[in-house]
This record gives C-alpha cells, structure tokens and sequence, in this order.
C-alpha cells in the first residue's frame, strides 16, 4: 500500500507531458530512487537524464498519482473533462489501475460514471465488512408471551381487556445490526449490484456485494433520503467514516450530490483511480461503433481475444494476429481497425494494420486516432497491390463529444459499405 503524508506538494501535468524535476525530489542523496515502487512496477512513469536535470513523463495516465512522499501529480487531460466522464461510461475497462488511497474531487454538474462509483463503494464497503457490520441497542415491539418493558397501556387495550391473561405488549431492546444506515447500506448493495458490469474486471466487487447482502439478509432495505447523515449518529465511532463514505457515493448514485474528475483540496474524498487513456479510448470506440453498426447487421469484434485471432502465416499458427477491432458480417470480414491513443500514427502502426488485414484477407483497413483540432475527419491513406485500402479517421475530443462519435461511425459506415 502506498503511505502518503498529511502535507504534500501536488503538482498539475498534462497527459504525456514532461517536466525537468530537481534531482533531490526524485532520487536521494546515495542516488536510490524515491518514486514508489508500486509506481515503478505500473510502468506509470519514464526518467530520462537530461542538461537540465531527470526529465520525468507519464505514459498517458490520468487522475492523481502519488510518486513519492513528499510529491504528488495530478494528471490530467488535454480535452475537456466531461468528455472523459462520458467516455468512461461507454468504455467497460475503466479502473483497471486503483490506489489504496484518498483524494479529493471537485463538484460537477455532470454524472459519474458507475464503475467509479462501483469500485468506491466497494472499497469502503470492504472495510465495513472486515470490521464487522455495526450493531447497536435497537427498540424493538414484541407482543406474545412476557417479556419485560411492558407497556401497560396496548398491554390492558389489546390483551387484559379481552379477557388475554397471558401475552403481553412489550418494547423491548436488543443489540441488533437492525439499524437504519444498514438499511440504506443494503439498498445500495442491491442497487450496485443490478449495474456492476459483467465482466471479469468486476468478479472481486460482486461477490463483495453479494457477500455483504448475505450478512444483511435479515435486515430490511429502505431508500437512502438527502439527509442520510442522521442515522451515523448509531454507528460506532471506529467505522463510521466508512459507512459515511459508502453512502455518500450511494447518494451520487442517485443524484442527491455530484462529484466531476477534477482535484479540489476541498472536494469530497473519494478513493483514488488511475485512468489509461489508451485503455479507455480504445473500448470507448470499439464499444460505440459496436451498438453503431448492430442496424447494419454488423458485427465490430476484438481481434485481442482470443476466439477472434487469425494467424499471420497460413502454415503455422505461431503468430496470431490481434486487431483491435474486426468488422464482420455473418462469415465475410469487411474490415479492420487498429485504435490509437497517440497524436501521430507512426511506421510501426501502419506496419502493423497492413499485416493483420493481409492476414484475414481484409478489403479494408483504418486506424483511429485524436484529433488535434474540434473537427473529426477521415483521410484516404491509399492502397496496396492487393486492393485493399486504408483511412486514417481522427475523432475530436475538444468538441462535443456526443456529435464527435457519432460522426466518426457515420465516416467509418460509408467507407465499408460503399
């Protein structure tokens, strides 16, 4: 786990952008260095000795890093925020890469996405469920046979006046997890649980959830209101912090707060995530034109799994191919993609597509990338002697990017069913 200090200085990057740091911040007097080795081993970071000093860059990360004790990086990205929120609703392969630690977020008008507010909750869900589920003196009505605290009043109306010797109506208390923030504890497991998404990223999170639900089966639910803070007042001092943050992501969920990506040192304190944009680029995309080409009966497919993959050579299968995206209709490929989260499409790239459409024999290849300006284009690369013919598609991040994907779909359309 990564410890951190009260006081800490953050620093504001932009993605892959590099800054000259002074020697001493990155590594100690004897040289060794003072990044944290969980950083290191994420690959998060690259160093590279220059005139002026250690020259340190992110490899296409977002979200606050923290790298050494005394240092933090808040990354962010170079298009606006609300457009990663709405990416990452779309992407299903968001917080691969989590931080068992704290930070805070700035308020927003725009909705998280639910795998931020799934992998949160759970989080502090899990502390609650290693602690123990919060029990406390509960009034509870009993009627039936004695038991003390009679109520002499409903005893007499309902019982002696009727001629009833023997029950009694009693108020009685038990030490019970009956309580009303488990109640709402309970809604939330069952409502994140309809929406956890199905997919092996997220086995950990549902069987917490169901796990938790086991230990509060016999305990009602009830939906959480805007002023939920009143029912921590039973909750034990030494878990209460995690029951008020479970239920303040609970309450995002449903709206009665909101939250934006952004760093605020006086925002509401949420784990902390660290987004891949290369990750979450490249399932936005391959996700959109998916539900995009289900009316032309087209199927997009990841040539990374392994039920997708071709071979390279037709007399040995050592060497499969691995499109990122494969446009099939029925048996008959019509096309391939490869998606890239970078500003310039390089030789190694155009390399690579031109032998996995070689490969399935592929009339067609396209990469994708950013655009740098507000508009989304699609250029025509050109051909090889086989036929098969490439464009390069750029979609903008800048503009509205609801306009942006959909007008990539309708370019990539055109050029496969023309």
């Amino acid at each position: 786990m990564i410890k951190t200090n009260t006081k800490k200085e953050i620093i504001e990057l932009h993605e892959r952008e590099a800054r000259i740091f002074p020697r001493s911040a990155l590594f100690d007097n004897l040289g060794k260095a003072r990044v944290f080795s969980s950083i290191r081993e994420m690959s998060a970071i690259e160093i590279r000795e220059t005139l002026s000093g250690p020259e340190l860059r992110v490899q296409g990360l977002i979200g606050l890093l923290p790298l050494t004790p005394e240092l933090s990086l808040n990354l962010k990205t170079k298009f606006p925020i609300s457009n990663l929120w709405h990416m990452l609703t779309i992407a299903n392969s968001a917080c691969d890469a989590f931080l068992p630690v704290t930070r805070q977020y700035s308020t927003s008008n725009s909705l998280a996405p639910h795998q931020v507010l799934i992998r949160s909750f759970c989080f502090y869900l899990k502390s609650i469920n290693t602690q123990g589920i919060a029990r406390d003196y509960v009034q509870e009505k009993h009627t039936g046979y004695y038991k003390p605290k009679i109520n002499f009043g409903k005893t007499v109306k309902n019982y002696l006046s009727r001629g009833n010797d023997i029950e009694v109506f009693s108020d009685v208390f038990s030490f019970s997890p009956n309580l009303t923030a488990n109640q709402y504890l309970k809604s939330a497991c069952l409502e994140f649980l309809k929406i956890i998404p199905n997919s092996l990223n997220f086995e950990e999170e549902r069987f917490l959830l169901l796990d938790s639900l086991n230990a509060l089966d016999r305990i009602p639910s009830a939906p959480l209101p805007e002023n939920y803070q009143i029912s921590l007042s039973q909750i034990p001092s030494w878990i209460i912090d995690s029951y008020k943050n479970a239920l303040k992501i609970y309450s995002i969920y449903l709206g009665h707060e909101r939250i934006g990506f952004s760093y605020d040192p006086q925002g509401s304190s949420l784990p902390s995530f660290i987004f891949s944009l290369d990750t979450i680029f490249e399932d936005f995309v391959r996700n959109y034109l998916n539900k995009s080409f289900l009316s032309e009966k087209i199927s997009v497919k990841d040539g990374n799994k392994h039920k997708n993959q071709k071979t390279l050579f037709t007399d040995n299968r050592r060497f499969p191919v691995k499109p990122d995206l494969i446009f099939q209709q029925k048996k008959n490929v019509l096309g391939v993609g490869e998606i890239k989260y970078k500003p310039k499409i390089d030789e190694k790239d155009r390399y690579q597509l031109i032998s996995h459409v070689m490969a399935l024999r592929a009339p067609l290849g396209v990469w994708i990338s950013p655009a740098h300006g507000e508009r989304t284009t699609i250029e025509r690369i050109g051909s090889t002697t086989n036929g098969a013919e490439f464009y390069h598609c750029k979609i903008s991040l800048s503009d509205d990017i609801e306009v942006s994907s959909e007008e990539m779909a309708k370019k990539i359309k055109k050029i496969i069913l023309k």
